[in-house]
């Protein structure tokens, strides 16, 4: 199960990637067209901005597909944790989750399946952190890139600059919470087995 949830993930995820690159040479596209048409008429000018604005949410979608694919192949048994069941009506898993639940939350020592669940539920939290530093970085400093003379692109680039910090402090909350799992990887799961994220 692990390995086929590892391949499904890799797929998913190729696929997400090939759908960013597009949405991204799509949206540079229409930056181009929005920059150069100073003749346009207004009509035109909306229709490449909504254009513009739906392309830019449709690869944000597209990014978190990839790295949540990314997160599910790095750690595929951490990520088929949340479609256990609960145990609740199987006697015997009932006794495996309260073993697990016992281990975590003794004195350290545990046995190498628990051991091998921690370290990949720390892996699973790494790769989200190292993608959510990334997407800060991206958030951050992608303006330097991009310049503009005329007052219109500018207005744009103004409301994509506010847009864009408001991802970077959403990616800083996510390294932060996620780094934080990571360093109390035993606790993150164990709260995990015991309902909670």
């Amino acid at each position: 199960m692990i390995d086929y949830w590892f391949r499904y993930h890799v797929v998913k995820g190729a696929i997400a990637g090939a759908l960013l690159v597009a949405l991204v040479v799509l949206a540079a596209l229409l930056w181009k067209a929005f920059v150069r048409g100073a003749m346009l008429g207004a009509a035109q000018r909306i229709w490449l901005a909504t254009a513009g604005s739906l392309v830019g949410l449709f690869a944000f979608a597209a990014l978190l597909a990839v790295i949540a694919n990314i997160q599910g192949a790095v750690a595929p048994f951490s990520s088929l944790l949340p479609m256990l069941p609960s145990g609740a009506d199987d006697p015997q898993l009932s006794a495996v989750f309260d073993q697990i639940r016992q281990q975590l939350a003794g004195d350290g020592t545990t046995s190498a399946p628990v051991k091998d669940m921690v370290d990949d539920f720390a892996r699973y939290h790494v790769a989200v952190a190292v993608m959510a530093a990334i997407s800060a970085i991206i958030a951050v400093s992608w303006r330097k890139f991009v310049r503009a003379s005329e007052a219109r692109a500018r207005r744009v680039l103004c409301a994509a600059g506010i847009v864009s910090a408001l991802l970077g402090s959403a990616a800083v909350v996510l390294l932060i919470a996620n780094t934080t799992a990571v360093i109390h990887s035993t606790s993150a799961l164990a709260a995990f087995f015991n309902g909670s994220w």
